[in-house]
């Protein structure tokens, strides 16, 4: 214990002799020390928010089949299930529409479309709606929308609210069936996004018998892990890519 005492009567001639750069030796340290845990959790979040976003739209996905700025033929979801090793497959349409404010373009608005009665547990959002509300009937309704809590509380929108919107050359009102966020209550992409029954929005966009892409979810699947395609799998790949020339 004598190079303790040693450095104990080094450092208290250190603050006696020297006070000054002692206070800004200890100060220098402090802050180098803040700067690097506020930079780690800084990228700690980033990467939170980025994986987020991603989740948002892909949901949880292995694969996703994608015909480009053309789509994919609708029916190819067929061939796509018959594709052994596969837990699920799941259509998805991402569009923006325009929300009308006294009929002048406003805010944009992402809307994604998914098929809300296979999905409506497993895509990591739940829904606000009220008690009397029917979540089956107001899902299965060509108006219905869900719209973001964050969107939701700038716009001052409920559940039960009208929205007009703008999808491309059409002007409809949605009616606001719910209002959705992350399971967690944290802050998510959901926050600021619509997500409206796949056969709704594609009629919305102008879209009936197309997707935008085709999320597939691989047996045992984990995040990172390289799954080998099989014979069907590639004669797939092709297929979607020759849809979408």
């Amino acid at each position: 214990m004598a190079w303790l005492k040693i450095v104990a009567l080094l450092l208290l001639a250190h603050v006696t002799q020297r006070p000054f750069r002692t206070g800004l030796t200890i100060v220098g340290v402090a802050l180098g020390v803040s700067a690097s845990v506020a930079v780690r959790t800084a990228n700690v979040e980033v990467l939170h928010s980025f994986e987020q976003a991603v989740l948002t739209v892909a949901g949880p996905t292995t694969l996703e089949v994608s015909g480009g700025d053309f789509g994919l033929d609708e029916q190819l979801i067929g061939s796509v299930r018959q594709v052994p090793g596969l837990a699920s497959v799941s259509p998805v349409i991402v569009q923006t529409a325009v929300r009308l404010e006294s009929g002048k373009p406003g805010a944009a608005l992402q809307v994604i479309g998914l098929d809300l009665l296979a999905e409506f547990d497993s895509r990591g959002f739940r829904v606000a709606q009220e008690e009397n509300d029917n979540p089956l009937a107001d899902m299965l309704k060509a108006d219905s929308v869900y719209l973001g809590r964050k969107l939701a509380a700038e716009w001052h929108l409920t559940t039960g609210s009208t929205i007009q919107l703008q999808a491309g050359p059409r002007q409809v009102q949605a009616r606001v069936a719910g209002v959705i966020q992350d399971r967690s209550d944290r802050v998510s992409s959901w926050d600021h996004v619509a997500i409206m029954d796949i056969a709704a929005a594609q009629v919305l966009f102008g879209l009936v018998g197309k997707l935008d892409r085709i999320g597939v979810s691989a047996v045992n699947s984990l995040p990172g892990t390289t799954y080998p395609c099989s014979t069907p799998m590639n004669e797939l790949f092709v297929t979607a890519k020759s849809a979408g020339a």
